[in-house]
């Protein structure tokens, strides 16, 4: 994932769209991949915006929202 995320940025690409029908339906997962890509934006300079799909029960998770706050997931307009 963060391979290719050097390439997205390599393209010049602001924003990213992780396609995934549900990004936190397996929580514990989703949550140790944020923290890779929290490290990644970190050491680039948080060059990408995020979005995804996720279902409502995200909002049950408040952990989960943090991580994808600090991962630089924004609400899609």
């Amino acid at each position: 994932m963060l391979v290719e995320l050097d390439a997205v940025i390599a393209q010049r690409f602001k924003g990213c769209f992780l396609v995934d029908d549900n990004f936190i339906g397996n929580k514990l997962e989703a949550k140790r991949l944020l923290r890779r890509i929290i490290e990644w934006q970190e050491l680039h300079g948080f060059p990408l915006t995020c979005v995804t799909e996720a279902s409502i029960n995200l909002a049950n998770d408040l952990e989960l929202i943090d991580l994808m706050v600090q991962a630089n997931f924004q609400k899609y307009t």
